[in-house]
């Protein structure tokens, strides 16, 4: 020990300490580790809303800490790419831009315990049809898991709550109804969601666009999507991607953790783009675009902080934003919120928490009523 510098016993004990944060982790199952302290372990590694995107960004973490060699890391990249993606048996993978989407005719809607329902229209939600009825106001819900509803069976998430209680209590001076049609995919990223609203303005012609972002959406982890079209050889299509792919140096053979690292630099460009990019797209079709910021249900103090940029992009955009992150601040204990200690996304209570907060910053924000409504005031 005499041997060694003051900076390597700091590194060695440093590196020691991320390993037992890491052991502690829920996921590993350890059932000696106390409940606290594995609470406190899935806080500290939790970098977004999907369980598999976290652990597929776990496995190569802490390997790069222990100085794992490059061509190590590189001989791991097709496994890890596995392992982060959502690959499931809820969606249809190809080769286009979006890298996939769902299924149709999941589920059964009349099933009160059915979690996974799709549309004809591969929607997450009921089916409606793409003719417009006169007098309903239509609202393209665009999002990940959040938006989505993950966590919650079919009805009882957040977009559900919301359409029942605009066509109970907003109906009215020339709106007959409201049809919200649920875009949202888990697992989907900033660059997806410009796709996504591009394609929602060609086929269901909305009113409004509801642009839902959580963390997953805007922290380190939001390029996986462009590394991935990288990763399989797939055309980005837009001048910027490729552009920005190029400033970035992305490599088919890299890691995720390491075009995580490359891409680092380039959130808040790349965020800033595809708002931009959205909101012209919305603009030549004369649709209003709202954005709603959505946390999951974990650690406030961390969680807040993970949108402050986000804050700033839409500021500058005067874009209207529903801000609910601060929905479970004032919560001791978020257990009963969430489906697990695990997975943080809200179960039924705690999606009908975040509604509430939707509907009073509905009322507070009225360019987003007026967007949403076609009214500012919200009764």
């Amino acid at each position: 020990m005499s041997n060694l510098r003051r900076p390597e016993v700091a590194t060695c004990a440093a590196l020691l300490a991320l390993l037992a944060i890491e052991r502690a982790h829920p996921a590993n199952g350890l059932a000696f580790v106390p409940k606290a302290l594995q609470r406190e372990a899935r806080e500290w590694v939790y970098h977004g809303t999907n369980t598999e995107d976290e652990l597929g960004l776990l496995a190569g973490y802490y390997d790069e800490l222990l100085n794992a060699s490059r061509d190590s890391t590189h001989a791991d990249a097709g496994a890890l790419w596995q392992k982060g993606l959502n690959r499931s048996n809820l969606h249809e993978w190809d080769r286009s831009f979006l890298l996939y989407r769902p299924l149709p005719r999941l589920g059964d809607p009349t099933d009160p315990a059915a979690t996974h329902v799709t549309s004809a229209e591969r929607l997450f939600d009921r089916d409606y049809p793409l003719e417009r009825t006169p007098g309903v106001r239509r609202i393209a819900w665009v999002g990940d898991s959040l938006s989505r509803g993950l966590g919650a069976p079919f009805g009882q998430a957040l977009e559900p709550r919301v359409e029942r209680w605009l066509n109970a209590t907003q109906a009215g001076d020339g709106t007959s109804g409201f049809e919200v049609l649920n875009l949202a995919v888990e697992g989907y990223r900033t660059t997806q969601f410009v796709r996504v609203v591009e394609e929602a303005l060609e086929r269901f012609a909305p009113d409004a666009v509801l642009l839902g972002l959580s963390d997953l959406s805007v922290t380190r982890i939001w390029g996986r999507h462009l590394a991935a079209l990288v990763h399989d050889g797939i055309d980005l299509e837009y001048p910027f991607l490729r552009e920005l792919a190029q400033r970035a140096r992305l490599a088919p053979d890299d890691a995720p953790t390491v075009t995580d690292q490359k891409l680092a630099p380039f959130a808040d460009e790349l965020v800033a783009w595809a708002l931009d990019t959205m909101s012209a797209r919305c603009r030549e079709r004369g649709v209003a675009l709202v954005v709603a910021l959505l946390p999951a249900v974990g650690e406030p103090r961390r969680l807040d902080g993970r949108f402050r940029s986000a804050r700033r992009l839409l500021a500058e955009r005067e874009l209207p934003t529903l801000d609910l992150v601060a929905t479970f601040a004032d919560v001791p204990d978020l257990r009963p919120w969430r489906v697990s200690d695990i997975d943080h996304h809200p179960n039924s209570a705690g999606y009908e928490r975040l509604f509430e907060r939707f509907v009073a910053e509905l009322r507070g924000t009225p360019a987003a009523a007026g967007a949403l409504l076609g009214r500012t005031a919200v009764r």
